[in-house]
């Protein structure tokens, strides 16, 4: 109960964030490019998600032990998200940077 609770509270910690991310560290010229792969990407984990833990409920042989292993999962997307936060604000001060001296040539 307490792995299911701490799941749901973090889980919608990530998908409200992630274009909010995108948008403070990539170019104005590359957005439309890197919404378009995330759109992509993240449909194509919405559809295997589910068919994941079906497969792994039937293999494993119980519905508590597929749910464990499918939450166990979001280990390695934790760790992929403390790398993308050590980078998140020398990327994003990059991004500053850049479209301030691109405002200044034009003016």
């Amino acid at each position: 109960m307490v792995m299911a609770l701490l799941g749901m509270t973090f889980v919608t910690f990530a998908a409200p964030n992630v274009p909010a991310v995108l948008s403070e560290v990539s170019l104005p010229e590359h957005r439309g490019t890197i919404f378009g792969i995330f759109n992509i990407t993240d449909n194509i984990g919405s559809a295997i998600g589910p068919l994941l833990t079906g497969a792994l409920i039937a293999s494993l042989g119980g519905m508590y032990q597929g749910l464990v292993a499918t939450t166990l999962l979001w280990i390695p997307c934790t760790l992929l998200w403390l790398s993308a936060f050590r980078t998140y604000r020398r990327d994003r001060e990059k991004l500053r940077r850049i479209l301030t001296e691109r405002a200044k040539i034009k003016t």
